[in-house]
């Protein structure tokens, strides 16, 4: 029987630091030897999960962008991705531009760690930082063309019902929200096709290796997991989760940053 263990990365198996500590690595070599499934979910770019050394040797598969893409580890390819069209993609930045809400507009995978900013008079430290780490793959919204999109991502947003007005007024789209990880008190707000999320995409891997449900253990840490902790009995959140999802589903008592990870999988059963 196939057993997979999804997890997200950055807060839950990486550290705050963004550093992947030598115990979780211990656990992760110790599933690999069990023959169990290790899946990476994160809502990072693909360009930047493998920035994590080491990482890809330890995993068999990535959950790129909150669900929108899927990579084999081994075979080195995308199995699995998702996009809007060239139609969607042109709405939704006129949609933004008219309400004067700044945004990330990321191409289409594996290379969607290039994108376009539309920054709006109001500032936005949050989006200005995150631009800052993509600077290198960024540049200004000037000219509106004729592209396929793989997501919106809208930084420093204050007002988590945003994703609301969002819903209502933008068909066939998903909307997913996570905290700052720079500000607490803010959030980012992801504007992805419909039906993506880490969900979705674990539902779809799962299916495609034969995995049953029952052998579906999740472990995150934000918002954005939500949809992919709701897929099992055996769902964990590390303590520096929010107290929502602490309340929902099983709770580490280690953070991040004291391999809260690999506690997880000793309450599981796995190591």
């Amino acid at each position: 029987m196939k057993t997979i263990v999804i997890t997200d990365l950055d807060d839950t198996l990486l550290t705050s630091k963004k550093e992947l500590s030598q115990r979780n690595i211990q656990s992760l070599q110790t599933l690999r030897n069990k023959g169990i499934i290790v899946t990476v979910a994160t809502g990072r770019p693909l360009h930047f999960i493998k920035k994590v050394k080491g990482l890809e040797l330890l995993s068999d598969y990535f959950i790129t962008s909150t669900g929108l893409g899927i990579w084999s580890c081994s075979r080195k390819e995308m199995i699995y991705s998702r996009s809007f069209s060239t139609k969607k993609t042109k709405e939704i930045s006129s949609f933004l531009i008219k309400n004067g809400i700044s945004f990330m507009r990321h191409k289409t995978l594996p290379d969607n760690h290039f994108c376009s900013v539309y920054r709006s008079p109001d500032k936005n430290e949050d989006l200005e930082r995150r631009a800052e780490n993509f600077r290198d793959f960024c540049s200004p919204l000037v000219n509106e063309k004729e592209e396929e999109a793989s997501v919106f991502m809208l930084p420093g947003i204050t007002d988590p019902a945003i994703i609301d007005f969002f819903q209502e007024k933008l068909e066939e789209i998903s909307v997913e929200i996570l905290t700052s990880p720079y500000n607490r008190d803010k959030f980012w707000v992801e504007i992805l096709p419909e039906d993506v999320n880490k969900g979705s995409a674990v539902t779809w891997l799962t299916r495609h290796l034969n995995v049953s449900e029952g052998e579906r253990i999740v472990i995150g840490n934000d918002h954005n997991d939500k949809t992919m902790l709701s897929l099992s009995e055996r769902s964990f959140v590390v303590a520096n989760a929010p107290e929502e999802l602490k309340e929902r589903f099983t709770a580490t008592d280690s953070d991040c940053n004291d391999n809260g990870f690999t506690e997880a999988l000793l309450k599981a059963g796995l190591i």
